[in-house]
């Protein structure tokens, strides 16, 4: 077995492959449009004339029409374009909208270009995801424009409930703020959100019955597996993307996570794999405390390998065709900090983080959320070596039992949102003595700390 890590090939969504935009990702995507009602769509062919520009608060540029693609140069780093337009529609109070977008940028400013799209009512509210609570994930992406290669195109989103107060003449909207970029759009859309919803837990319900009828019995997979050869995978960079091959064929441009599904063998799907016949697929697996499931990690004796073997198995008996990508969660069990205090994630104030499953809150309310429990720093050496460890016996078990020759790849993730973000910085032990170690390697003595800094008194 041949295992490559994938630490997010790109960003949070999946990347866009190919003259057709990010439909290309999920030919699903592509077979639900038709069923699913399309409210409203803009496909660049016109003018102009079928748009109201406006340049707010001192914002300079130009907004053209090429290829059928609209192009918003935005010049100066003052205030915003909105693009407008002439065409709203009509629907009833209580209507759930999603409008959607490819976009492709070349020049982005990351963290500061914005790119995104709006549905206007009477009230001229530009709020994200506005009347639809929790259904504002993937905020980031949504909202700031991603630099992207030559011809990839990315998916734009947004929501809105019609109500009395936004009026049942909706506008598309597009916005264009932050530094200098130049934006391409196009495939605008709106469609009814409930229906989309409904189409996609339907796909969802049929992996979901799938997956509990195995093709294979125990005994043929062994012979399968006796029988095949081992299959590998890299990540390489192919026109100047990102690109997961498998067995030298073309698979998915971008791998990013897969939390909280509890599916094992859960397809990745592209235009690009099915051309090459690629079958690719995914079984997560979760060290610590997950949603429901107290995880593989138990306690600071005890890593339950037979049932991660379990879960992988009864994917590749589901799915005897495909090669697995194993996504794992290295959170660590909920005693962890019980059993080791010192390894505790600490905030300046000297508060204890908590979180649940795969988020941290932001700021610590009086009263924590229910079910959260003390996390561990990351810089923590106890962490570390245990997760090594449990990766390794993992790995040893695969190979042992003849199942890594299909894994091909092993994408880790982990702490707030799987993507070891840290949304508090941390003055643990652990991260003092790993931030001193830094600096003693980046600046040799304390002499030439303090005069790096012009701080005399560190």
């Amino acid at each position: 077995m041949k295992m490559w890590t994938l630490l997010g090939v790109l960003g949070l969504c999946a990347g866009l492959f190919g003259a057709d935009g990010w439909s290309n990702n999920n030919p699903e995507r592509k077979s639900l449009l038709p069923p699913v009602k399309i409210l409203w769509s803009e496909n660049f062919t016109g003018t102009l004339k079928d748009f109201d520009i406006e340049y707010r608060d001192g914002a300079e540029g130009k907004v053209e029409l090429e290829n059928a693609e609209l192009k918003i140069t935005k010049s100066n780093s003052s205030g915003y374009i909105l693009v407008k337009s002439r065409k709203p529609f009509q629907v009833p109070v209580k209507t759930e909208l999603q409008t959607y977008a490819g976009v492709r940028c070349g020049d982005a400013n990351p963290e500061y270009s914005i790119g995104q799209l709006r549905l206007l009512g009477k009230n001229g509210d530009l709020k994200y995801f506005s009347g639809l609570n929790g259904r504002g994930g993937g905020g980031h992406k949504m909202t700031f424009l991603t630099n992207t290669a030559p011809s990839v195109w990315e998916r734009k989103l947004a929501h809105l409930l019609v109500s009395e107060k936004t009026g049942e003449l909706i506008t598309p909207v597009i916005v264009v703020a932050g530094p200098p970029s130049t934006s391409f759009w196009k495939n605008w859309g709106v469609e009814d959100y409930a229906e989309f919803k409904s189409k996609w837990k339907t796909i969802f319900r049929s992996d979901k019955e799938e997956a509990t009828n195995p093709r294979f019995s125990s005994a043929d997979l062994e012979k399968q597996l006796s029988e095949s050869a081992e299959h590998t995978a890299k990540v390489v960079q192919h026109d100047g993307r990102a690109m997961l091959l498998v067995d030298d064929k073309p698979a998915v441009p971008v791998f990013f996570k897969n939390y909280g599904q509890r599916i094992p063998g859960r397809p990745l799907k592209g235009t690009a794999m099915e051309q090459a016949g690629v079958s690719l697929r995914v079984v997560q697996l979760n060290f610590g405390q997950g949603p429901q499931v107290r995880g593989l990690w138990k306690d600071k004796k005890t890593f339950d390998v037979d049932a991660a073997l379990s879960t992988i198995e009864i994917a590749m008996r589901t799915y005897p065709d495909s090669n697995l990508v194993l996504t794992v969660s290295l959170n660590h069990y909920k005693e962890f900090c019980t059993d080791f205090p010192e390894e505790t994630w600490i905030r300046a104030d000297g508060k204890t983080v908590y979180g649940r499953y795969v988020h941290s809150p932001q700021a610590l309310a009086a009263k924590l959320p229910e079910g959260s429990w003390p996390w561990a720093s990351m810089s923590s050496p106890v962490w570390q070596e245990a997760v090594k460890d449990n990766l390794t016996l993992l790995i040893d078990a695969l190979k042992k039992s003849g199942m890594s020759k299909r894994i091909v790849g092993v994408h880790i993730g982990g702490y707030h949102d799987e993507q070891f973000s840290t949304r508090h910085t941390d003055y643990s032990k652990p991260a003092l003595q790993n931030f001193r170690k830094y600096l003693r390697k980046k600046y040799g003595t304390e002499e030439n700390l303090r005069k790096a800094w012009n701080r005399p008194d560190v």
